[in-house]
């Protein structure tokens, strides 16, 4: 089997590729190969696809995998892979089917790579998420820090998150900073066609909560000539009960653009009378979203 660095390796795209799993990196990398003209199958343990994101979404993502040839197994194990010759596997399932492949992808997930470097021996505590830290990125051994993947936390496990665990440690070394790390929203992005990201409160979240006001904004039918004619892209603000924007998702070819001037909103709790003060290019996406999201926001 392989890793997606073996997939982004790879010099030709194999006739048929199956993919373990239905995370990002298996939904990313299954539009990616369909693309390209691949027979793509994807085989899951259970029918649950992308978690992490809306459903409603997801929904969508899913059928338009389906509606391009891709074929998902759904509530099957892989029980053991046969080698015909270089070009040619057979999956046997839990459920007595085969598969016949020329390339896997396990996407199952990953774990942190701590394994045989005697933490243990020193004292640094560690379980099955990764290394144990407190608000300071302190290891229970007090000279040492961890930052990134490796940390046990529920934080986004993202390059971003990593930069960001990184600087706060430099200047907590260098005096700059006591305090302990705050996380500003995380914008995230699953890069399927089309794009689906969010930031902050979950959609899925606010839908359930009296705390919580969503407005959905179907933008690709309202700014037509700036979305490329992407009728189905839209946008759901979320606000608390002060009228702050405190997360959203959007789902559209460029969402992840978008997310990131509404991670900014959120990280200064901009009201409608800052976005008012500032004038944006025009035409694009973005200005029309603002122009929308001001008319909910609260107003200083």
């Amino acid at each position: 089997m392989h890793d997606s660095r073996d997939f982004l390796d790879m010099p030709n795209m194999p006739a048929h590729i199956t993919l373990l799993g239905t995370g990002i990196v298996s939904m990313e990398f299954a539009s990616l190969a369909s693309m390209a003209g691949a027979k793509v199958t994807i085989i899951n343990r259970s029918e649950h696809i992308l978690k992490e994101y809306p459903q409603k979404y997801v929904a969508k993502i899913r059928q338009s995998l389906i509606d391009a040839g891709v074929e998902f197994i759904f509530n099957a194990e892989v029980v053991d892979v046969l080698k015909i010759n270089d070009d040619h596997l057979t999956l046997n399932l839990s459920d007595n089917n085969k598969v016949e492949t020329n390339y896997i992808l396990n996407a199952v997930g990953r774990i942190p790579n701590i394994e045989n470097m005697g933490l243990a021996k020193i004292g640094v505590q560690t379980n099955n998420h990764g290394i144990v830290v407190n608000e300071f990125l302190q290891t229970t051994v007090a000279n040492i820090y961890a930052s990134g993947d490796v940390v046990s936390n529920a934080i986004p496990k993202l390059t971003p998150t990593a930069t960001f665990e990184s600087n706060y440690l430099a200047q907590l070394f260098l005096g700059m900073n006591k305090r302990p790390i705050g996380y500003p929203a995380i914008a995230q992005t699953l890069f399927t066609l089309p794009r689906i990201s969010q930031v902050g409160v979950a959609l899925d979240v606010a839908q359930v909560s009296d705390e919580y006001t969503v407005q959905t904004v179907p933008y690709g039918k309202m700014f037509l000539f700036s979305t490329k004619n992407e009728d189905q892209a839209e946008v759901n603000f979320i606000f608390d009960k002060e009228q702050l924007l405190v997360g959203a998702t959007v789902f559209g070819d460029e969402a992840p653009e978008l997310i990131n001037i509404l991670a900014l909103i959120i990280s200064q709790k901009m009201t409608a009378t800052d976005l008012q003060s500032v004038i944006f290019a025009f035409p694009s996406q973005s200005i029309g979203l603002i122009s929308v999201l001001a008319r909910y926001l609260k107003v200083r």
